[in-house]
Formats: structure tokens, C-alpha cells, sequence
């Protein structure tokens, strides 16, 4: 296992990423970066021993749904992998959600990109709240509301989300949506959640 986070310049995870040979589950969250940087900068470089990849884009300059998707879909699975299943599970924090058209299409991406095995699954944390057009988009796609839960913020707060959780071809995808009514919680209180 390995744990990126701090203050990174993407050229360091260019260079970093491709020495984890031996690495199943590369964590890379709570990361700020010093110029523009993305996932699609180094995810080319995941090496076929992560199958467990874990990335927050938030404080990236492509923090959004369909571009961290498209950045590991793209150049990953399609033109490093050849469109063979990489992974046994993925998180994807980011800062919006797609239109309810292209929801099908990401679904589609991601259960591509897992491998078929049981626990197989994929998971996107948004900072949106999810308002009535997308819980509409969820349920006709055949989502059902999971129970709640926490997740910490870039100020190290706890923040409430709402998940919801679907199965696709044997592989689950879970959606969170930050809950608005639900104020952050200090990390001290960390405890009682």
C-alpha cells in the first residue's frame, strides 16, 4: 500500500507513480498541487500491479466527474491496458456530477475498468449535493439509497454524504452526495460519528 499526500508538482507523480511495481493499492488523497495538475498528468503510469486506486480531485485543475472518469477510462484502460479490466476497486472524490444523459455512459466506463471478481466495486464521492433531477437520474438507473456516512473534507472536517448503490453486471458502484443540511464536524469530534 501506498499513501500520497502533501503539497505535490505534477512532474512528481509522473516520476513516482511508474516506480510502485509492487504496490496493489496506491491511496492518493488530501493532496494539493503547485500548478495545474490531474489525474490525467500520470494515470498512464499506474502500474497493472495497482488494482485498488484511490484519488481525490478535488484541489486539481480537472476536479470534475466526467474528466477523472475519461482521464483513467481513456488512457488507462483503453490505450495503456488495451481495454482489459484493471481494477478490483476505485474511489474518485470530485466536484460536480454529469447531466443524467451522460450518467450511463460513466456507470458504463467504470464497471468496464473492474474486474470481475465479487468484491469488485467503484465508488464516486461528489462535493455536489444532489438535488431532485439527479435523484431522479439515479432511480431510473436503478440505484437504491444506501445508509449514510462520513468523509472527511480539505479542512479536515467530517462531512455528512448520501449514498446511493447500484449493481451492474455482478459489480456495485456506489454514489455519495454531500448532505447540505448537515454542518461539518471537527476532526476532534471524529470519534463520535
Amino acid at each position: 500500500m501506498v499513501y500520497v499526500s502533501g503539497t505535490l508538482h505534477p512532474a512528481e507523480l509522473r516520476s513516482f507513480v511508474p516506480t510502485l511495481q509492487h504496490v496493489s493499492l496506491l491511496n492518493i488523497m488530501n493532496q494539493r498541487y503547485l500548478s495545474y495538475g490531474a489525474l490525467v498528468d500520470f494515470c498512464r503510469f499506474i502500474p497493472e500491479t495497482v488494482k485498488s486506486f484511490m484519488f481525490d480531485s478535488r484541489c486539481t485543475g480537472n476536479s470534475t466527474l466526467i474528466e477523472n472518469v475519461m482521464a483513467l477510462y481513456g488512457d488507462l484502460y483503453m490505450r495503456r491496458r488495451q481495454c482489459q479490466p484493471c481494477f478490483e476497486k476505485i474511489l474518485l472524490i470530485v466536484t460536480d456530477f454529469c447531466q443524467p444523459k451522460a450518467l450511463e455512459v460513466q456507470i458504463r466506463r467504470l464497471v468496464d475498468m473492474l474486474i470481475d471478481v465479487p468484491a469488485a466495486y467503484a465508488s464516486i464521492i461528489t462535493t455536489l449535493p444532489a438535488d431532485d433531477a439527479i435523484l431522479d437520474s439515479l432511480l431510473r438507473h436503478n440505484f437504491k439509497r444506501a445508509r449514510p456516512g462520513h468523509f472527511f473534507n480539505i479542512n479536515r472536517c467530517f462531512e455528512k454524504y448520501d449514498y446511493w448503490r447500484t449493481t451492474v453486471d455482478g459489480k456495485t458502484v456506489t454514489i455519495g452526495f454531500l448532505d447540505p443540511t448537515a454542518p461539518p464536524l471537527p476532526e476532534a469530534h471524529g470519534a463520535l460519528i
